[in-house]
């Protein structure tokens, strides 16, 4: 008995979605797991479902297999892929055997990873050494010329203020930046604008400065303004010319942080998909630069922080060991030490004590053999105080309350008091750490304080850190210093009760 016929492949629908281009900037044709990924934002911001199509899906579509998507999805693969109805896309009710369009190509595969919904397999290769015997492709990104009008579809559409964070979408671009090589530096058209050097100066000045509001006041108070800089000044440098190429550089560079700041804000007013979206643009950028040490960074320590803050240590973990793994040489021991602290976040949250000890070991060396001036100005913030500080997280997390305390304690000594918005995360966690120890007088002593600087800081993650310590002090809420916590907390910063 024969088995059951094969279900003629959808051409037409392969069909469109090649006919876009990757948002990667590569130039090459959109893959599934990015339709996948186009299509799921859509629903998102249209009707504010949360679905979870991957590249396999996508597969399944084009071969057939499945041929009459629900409404929404129909109406999601209309939209992204630009047609203007279900029968352009190759997509009808019955499932007899259509005749395939002979103008359409034969289906073939658009890439190394097609195969695969989130390139595991890939990267597990990768990670364990075993792909010498395939070299990997490269990727090309456009050049500076063209990346303010590649800047607004790079990633895809801008996610709305609740547009989730999608864990799945890191281990492509992982895998992009991994493979990824420089691309043409900047040119200079007839009767374009180019860039003074002093003009991306004053740039990194105000840059600087956006910092700094930030750590003392929070997103909420300088989010406007950041978004204001990317809009206008960063959109205008990368849209013009300049002189020579350590300008461009320059420029960059500026961008970079830019988009790496605007990315940690949105963290900060709990927009993780937003987040998600900045640190791609940056990450995008790196490769365009040439500034492979800050691209390892930008995904090993922005998006892997990011994942650990969403509830994927897993993801976490994964992108700070590719970042290691595609780290230059050149790369200074601060970068690494930032590297391996994110390595030993992730092994703790998934409970490896030895694991996150080996890797702290290695982060504590690490920037004992740095020198802060010989290192890039984006990572000269890595202080012993700012380690400690992740070490506290990584004890806390393992119950090793007696070291947590002591580390976290460690780093509130060594912040600023302009830090505001880290001194009420260190405090709220210190006030956790002491909860979890049953000391619960001194728990609501600092989580008063906590409380306090959170009201000053304009951070939703502030805010979120003082709403876990009074929920670490459950067990003790009949108690009068609970009772009274709560009520303090509920005059003082009532947003996180």
């Amino acid at each position: 008995m024969s088995g059951r016929p094969e279900s003629p492949r959808n051409a037409r629908l392969r069909a469109a979605r090649r006919a876009l281009l990757s948002p990667s900037g590569s130039g090459r044709p959109m893959s599934r797991q990015e339709l996948a990924e186009e299509l799921n934002a859509y629903l998102w911001r249209t009707h504010g479902v949360q679905e979870r199509l991957d590249g396999n899906d996508i597969g399944k579509y084009e071969r057939g297999i499945t041929r009459w998507p629900s409404q929404r999805r129909r109406e999601a693969f209309r939209d992204v892929l630009k047609a203007q109805t279900d029968v352009q896309l190759g997509f009808y009710i019955n499932r007899r055997e259509r005749e395939v369009d002979p103008s359409v190509v034969a289906e073939q595969s658009d890439s190394p990873f097609e195969h695969s919904d989130n390139g595991d397999s890939t990267l597990s290769a990768i990670l364990h050494g075993t792909s010498a015997d395939r070299p990997l492709p490269r990727r090309a990104s456009p050049g500076l010329e063209l990346m303010a009008p590649v800047i607004a579809t790079q990633i895809g559409p801008p996610p709305g203020p609740h547009m989730p964070f999608q864990p799945a979408m890191l281990d492509r671009r992982a895998l992009d930046w991994l493979c990824g090589e420089r691309c043409q530096r900047l040119t200079v058209t007839a009767g374009s604008h180019r860039v003074d050097p002093g003009e991306v100066e004053a740039a990194a000045r105000q840059l600087s400065a956006l910092r700094e509001l930030d750590h003392g006041f929070g997103a909420k108070a300088v989010g406007p303004l950041v978004a204001g800089f990317l809009d206008n000044i960063i959109r205008s440098l990368l849209a013009a010319g300049c002189r020579d190429g350590d300008t461009a550089d320059q420029i960059y560079l500026v961008a970079i942080g830019a988009h790496e700041l605007a990315g940690y804000q949105a963290v900060d007013c709990g927009a993780a998909g937003l987040a998600q979206r900045h640190y791609l643009q940056a990450l995008v950028l790196t490769t365009a630069a040439g500034e492979r040490a800050f691209g390892a960074y930008m995904l090993g320590v922005s998006l892997g922080h990011l994942a650990l803050h969403c509830g994927h240590p897993d993801r976490g973990l994964r992108m700070a060991q590719i970042a290691l793994k595609g780290l230059p040489a050149q790369a200074t021991f601060a970068v690494r030490a930032a590297l391996w602290a994110v390595v030993a976040r992730a092994n703790a949250r998934l409970g490896d004590s030895a694991s996150c000890a080996d890797a702290l070991r290695a982060a504590e060396d690490f920037l004992a053999a740095s020198d802060p001036t010989a290192e890039p100005t984006w990572i000269r913030y890595l202080t012993p105080a700012y380690l400690a500080d992740e070490v506290a997280h990584c004890m806390f997390d393992l119950g090793c309350h007696d070291t947590a305390q002591r580390e976290v304690q460690q780093a509130v000594a060594g912040v600023g008091a302009g830090r505001v918005r880290r001194l009420a995360i260190d405090t709220a966690l210190l006030a956790s750490s002491l909860a979890a120890a049953g000391r619960v007088e001194e728990a609501c002593a600092r989580g008063r304080a906590a409380a306090d600087l959170a009201a000053r800081a304009g951070s939703a993650r502030a805010v979120v850190r003082v709403a876990q310590t009074y929920a670490d002090l459950t067990p003790f809420h009949g108690t009068r210093p609970v009772a009274e916590l709560g009520e303090y907390i509920r005059v003082a910063l009532p947003a996180a009760l």
